[in-house]
């Protein structure tokens, strides 16, 4: 069990890191590994002398879920949070009534790294994961594109124009006449200051 959750892990972090290189099925591996870290992690629940334990990965395991829901830009994170929350609260009683409050450490870790990128403002988070060590960026229009919609969303109207022109930009370049006609309703939309919804 220990080598399956130390796999789980890596591949984790594996997904984690090619997330800010901006290569594809990061999220595939992420979502395998915390699905493996659950079905490890229920099995040991059940075995009396590894629960403690178990209550520890699970609470590292619901941290990471928040930090993929936080990456991932979905909506329901705050019921992810609250579930953290929740677990690391029972794990600290655990390890203060056992006197191992170092276990908890790993729990700690793994929760600043995600209320970091939880409260990070969206398109400061959107550059980091997407933009800043994108090797395709000269090129990635649809990401410039969500870009744009990042910061419009945070009042950066300026900032948004300028982004969305070169999105639309590299889009005409591209021939994608399906992508450019997007692009420019969206830049339409926020020298109107209207863009209502990104779709």
């Amino acid at each position: 069990m220990r080598k399956l959750l130390i796999a789980s892990y890596i591949i984790f972090s594996i997904g984690f890191v090619l997330k800010f290189l901006h290569i594809h099925y990061n999220a595939i591996l992420m979502l395998a590994a915390l699905a493996l870290m659950l079905i490890v992690n229920v099995i040991s629940l059940f075995n009396k002398q590894n629960r403690f334990n178990a209550l520890i990965h699970f609470g590292v395991w619901t941290w990471l879920v928040v930090l993929l829901i936080s990456i991932k830009f979905f909506n329901f994170a705050n019921i992810a949070l609250i579930l953290a929350v929740a677990v690391s609260f029972l794990a600290f009683f655990m390890a203060y009534t056992n006197k191992k409050l170092i276990k908890l450490i790993p729990i700690i870790i793994v929760m600043i790294i995600a209320l970091v990128f939880f409260n990070m403002p969206t398109d400061q988070k959107y550059y980091l994961l997407s933009i800043k060590w994108n090797s395709e960026i000269k090129t990635d229009y649809q990401s410039l594109d969500k870009y744009s919609w990042f910061l419009y969303q945070n009042n950066k109207y300026e900032e948004a124009l300028d982004i969305s022109n070169q999105a639309m930009d590299i889009a005409i370049k591209a021939e994608n006449d399906e992508w450019t006609e997007f692009i420019i309703k969206h830049n339409k939309a926020i020298a109107k200051k209207n863009w209502k919804h990104f779709r």
